[in-house]
């Protein structure tokens, strides 16, 4: 679950941008599974200019997530639309793909218990963010 949820409308020509805390098991997961969806997602291709784009916005956020995870503990989160899309989408795919194994280690099955868990969350936030940009959802 996420906790401290605040979303703060865009001033004109800003974008919207949400703070959120979570645990530090959360934290781990979640950087875990967004250093997973960069490998996945970029890995070993030629990029044109929108992917490349795409990409740059990933690795901002996994380094943002990497630097919360080191630090240990609860961290507060700050990011905007597309970050939290990438956010939701790492976690989505991440589960999809690598709850499918039948052997999983202890650590894998806490990983993928944590991410399953805040999954809704992810896909509300994602919702209610662009709600406050556009005025509707996708």
């Amino acid at each position: 679950m996420l906790t401290n949820l605040e979303i703060f409308p865009a001033p004109e020509g800003d974008e919207t941008s949400v703070v959120f805390d979570v645990s530090a098991d959360q934290i781990q997961a979640v950087n875990y599974a967004a250093v997973y969806y960069l490998r996945w997602r970029f890995g070993g291709e030629l990029l044109d200019i929108e992917e490349t784009l795409a990409m740059r916005v990933l690795v901002s956020l996994v380094d943002q997530l990497g630097q919360l995870s080191d630090a240990g503990g609860h961290a507060t989160i700050r990011t905007d639309v597309p970050r939290s899309g990438l956010l939701y989408e790492a976690s989505s795919t991440y589960v999809t793909m690598r709850d499918l194994e039948s052997h999983q280690s202890v650590e894998e099955r806490a990983r993928l218990a944590i991410l399953n868990d805040i999954l809704d969350d992810l896909r509300e936030l994602c919702t209610r963010l662009e709600v406050a940009e556009t005025g509707a959802p996708r």
